[in-house]
């Protein structure tokens, strides 16, 4: 991938865009040239009626979560419920959630080592997918800025959308501040996850914050708010989307056409004071303690993915 290596982190030599050798739909059935023919045929065999099985379950899942679940019922039980059945049947059967310091805390009476409405979750961002586990594990409110900074809201399938697109150069509507987003957090008792990238990666690295700050002068977030530093991994990694699919449709084959199962880890690390005005750098750098990656230079933020989506589309070798 030579031709590729402009977008390579100099000190690392990491690229965070290039999809995993994996991804494509027969490596994802489980289809290797070196295997036998018979066990070829019967991968893809098993890979095709996967597909067949899964994507009408997920499409009438999908309807119903998104369309009805998601923004009428007003328990977030039930919509949990609904995020975990979802993702069972897209093919995530293996769970891995953790919260940093939650053993050391269990002793103190009325102690809360979790996310709380009005906090500030901050991860890194990988796939579609990202959304869905979030809304498992707490009741969200997402923020995907540009890559300019912007702030930008996403409702569940927004966000889910926009793990399929290329990153946004700004908002089409004046953007909100993060207080007036916390308040409406607060009052519907939510939580707020930033993907601070922008956009997704393939998991090797992580990106240069879009958003450098949470407070200056227009985004006043009460001193009671914490921020969650937070890691989001797959196995196998090709479930991510550095490259934008074809379509929707085209990545939902592809991830269903694998007849294994995947499993998703999520580890949320201790809490952030979010009055520091380096918190976002503090928050960068415990994900990757946490998930034992590193960050790659300030050249390749979001805005880069534009160019190597281009480069890439033109051809490969």
């Amino acid at each position: 991938m030579e031709k590729f290596s402009h977008w390579r982190d100099k000190g690392t030599g990491i690229a965070p865009f290039l999809p995993h050798p994996s991804s494509t739909f027969a490596t994802t059935a489980g289809v290797s040239s070196d295997a036998p023919i018979v066990l070829r045929l019967a991968n893809i065999l098993l890979a095709v009626l996967s597909s067949i099985v899964k994507i009408p379950l997920v499409l009438a899942i999908g309807a119903l979560h998104f369309g009805i679940i998601s923004p009428i019922f007003p328990s977030y039980r039930v919509r949990r419920v609904s995020s975990r059945l979802l993702l069972t049947v897209i093919g995530i059967w293996y769970w891995n959630v953790g919260v940093e310091g939650a053993r050391r805390s269990a002793s103190r009476k009325n102690a809360s080592t979790g996310p709380n409405a009005g906090d500030i979750i901050i991860s890194n961002f990988l796939s579609p997918l990202d959304a869905l586990v979030y809304s498992t594990v707490v009741d969200p409110v997402f923020i995907i800025p540009s890559y300019t900074g912007e702030i930008m809201v996403y409702s569940l399938l927004g966000a889910v959308l926009s793990a399929l697109e290329l990153p946004a150069a700004k908002s089409v509507s004046k953007p909100p501040n993060l207080a007036e987003i916390q308040a409406k957090a607060l009052a519907s008792h939510k939580v707020i996850v930033i993907f601070n990238e922008a956009t997704p990666t393939n998991g090797r690295a992580l990106l240069a914050p879009a958003m450098d700050r949470i407070l200056d002068e227009d985004n006043h977030v009460t001193g009671k708010c914490r921020v969650f530093p937070s890691l989001i991994r797959y196995s196998p990694p090709d479930i991510t989307t550095p490259i934008p699919p074809s379509s929707s449709l085209h990545y939902l084959c592809r991830v269903t056409s694998r007849w294994k199962a995947y499993s998703v880890r999520v580890r949320i690390a201790e809490p952030l004071d979010a009055t520091d005005k380096n918190v976002i750098v503090s928050a960068f750098d415990e994900i990757c303690r946490i998930g034992r990656i590193t960050r790659v230079g300030e050249e390749l933020g979001a805005s880069s993915k534009l160019k190597f989506v281009k480069a890439w589309k033109k051809g490969r070798p």
